[in-house]
């Protein structure tokens, strides 16, 4: 898998769409650092463009930079703030001045049991072949 994604990468370098999805692809099985690489690259490409920052701040929160996460989210808000889905991502993240200890401590709960329903290995597998059969439909390969 991550050969076929380098090829990608170093074939369509240019191609945004095809860096995001390779991201986002590379960020659901775990390889966080290439997936990065990816959102990264598509920040220099389309500097206007929110997507790459909406996939950065999943990765931290995913890695466990909740600080990262934050400020990510709530640049996204601050950009758009009329926009409900950075409103109720930020929720989510637990971006919430005025929130009691007991609310943190359930939103906390419910972030430990996260781990606990990841898709198991079987779906993995069939999400990579779908996102294969995508890229290489977006890219015209067949």
């Amino acid at each position: 898998m991550l050969v076929a994604c380098r090829q990608i990468v170093e074939s369509h370098g240019d191609n945004v769409n095809a860096l995001l999805d390779v991201g986002a692809l590379l960020l659901d099985f775990g390889f966080l650092t290439r997936a990065r690489e990816c959102f990264e690259r598509v920040r220099v490409l389309a500097p206007n463009d929110l997507r790459p920052v909406v996939n950065l701040a999943n990765l931290a929160r995913d890695a466990g930079n909740h600080a990262e996460s934050r400020r990510l989210y709530s640049a996204l808000q601050a950009s758009q703030p009329n926009t409900r889905s950075f409103a109720a991502i930020t929720r989510q993240s637990g971006i919430r001045p005025a929130v009691s200890d007991s609310e943190r401590l359930q939103d906390a709960c419910g972030w430990g049991k996260w781990p606990l329903r990841k898709r198991v290995a079987h779906v993995r597998a069939h999400r990579f072949v779908h996102w294969m059969f995508v890229l290489a439909r977006r890219l015209r390969l067949c």
